[in-house]
């Protein structure tokens, strides 16, 4: 049995953060209700991918990135794939997943996405 009823969700807010929502609501011309509705499902990807990069943190796993480029690094940091240092001014790879969430990866690391 297939259940596409939409679901109903009560939440608490404090009174602060409901005049926020009100606020936002009128100015987006729509009831609060579609507005955290919206603001919700926005929102779903976007935890997900701040989920997956914490979880993910020096794991070397690459297999969401969906586009890379070449770039300069403006400051030193680690290689998402290999730990090692980009220093500032390098040639670096950054690839970029569907999500928007971006890998800086050292010159070596990134020959291997072009590979």
């Amino acid at each position: 049995m297939s259940d596409n009823k939409d679901h109903i969700v009560n939440l608490r807010v404090t009174s602060d953060t409901y005049e926020k929502l009100k606020k936002g609501a009128l100015a987006n011309s729509e009831s609060v209700s579609n507005f955290i509705r919206k603001a919700i499902e926005g929102s779903i990807g976007l935890v997900a991918d701040i989920s997956e990069e914490i979880l993910s943190l020096g794991s070397g796993d690459l297999s969401g990135i969906e586009s890379y480029h070449p770039a300069r690094a403006a400051k030193k940091m680690a290689c998402a794939r290999c730990g090692g240092n980009i220093v500032r001014g390098a040639t670096m790879m950054v690839g970029e997943t569907s999500g928007s969430r971006k890998y800086m990866l050292c010159e070596e690391c990134g020959k291997k996405l072009e590979g």
